[in-house]
């Protein structure tokens, strides 16, 4: 059996500790959200409520936390009249991409534990991983089909 809480586990204590400097107070889940926003803007909320796992009323409050801070609006779809799109605003940008900058350095740093083979070898292995889900999430949408 494979053991796929590995991942979670091994991403989790990679970042443990992990606190940004900010000019703004952020806990660790707002921080999750401006990044994942960051990477996938102009998403619906239940796009960014499945990714970081919280159900609609606490991830209602979250986004309802970081939109009182200016850091992300709202916006209507376009698509679907009924939800609502997340993108950054200017300044979610900004802290944004210096959480980003931090974190890496952060990850860098913990990193240096292991050899330059074994680094090498962990992102061969995350890349193997992330191109086996994407494969697996294909299967999905072509079986749904």
């Amino acid at each position: 059996m494979i053991e796929t809480k590995i991942f979670a586990i091994f991403d989790r204590e990679l970042k443990k500790d992990f606190a940004p400097e900010l000019s703004v107070d952020l806990n660790n889940k707002e921080v999750e959200l401006l990044l994942l926003v960051n990477k996938y803007p102009s998403e619906s909320m239940g796009f960014y409520g499945r990714e970081i796992g919280l159900e609609k009323g606490s991830f209602t409050y979250l986004s309802d936390l970081l939109i009182q801070k200016k850091l992300i609006v709202q916006t209507e779809n376009p698509i679907d009249s009924r939800s609502k799109l997340l993108e950054l605003s200017e300044i979610g940008v900004m802290i944004s991409n210096t959480i980003r900058m931090q974190l890496d350095s952060y990850i860098s740093e913990r990193l240096k534990i292991f050899s330059d083979f074994e680094v090498h070898q962990l992102i061969f292995a995350i890349e193997a991983i992330k191109n086996l889900y994407e494969k697996f999430q294909q299967s999905h949408l072509m079986e749904n089909e």
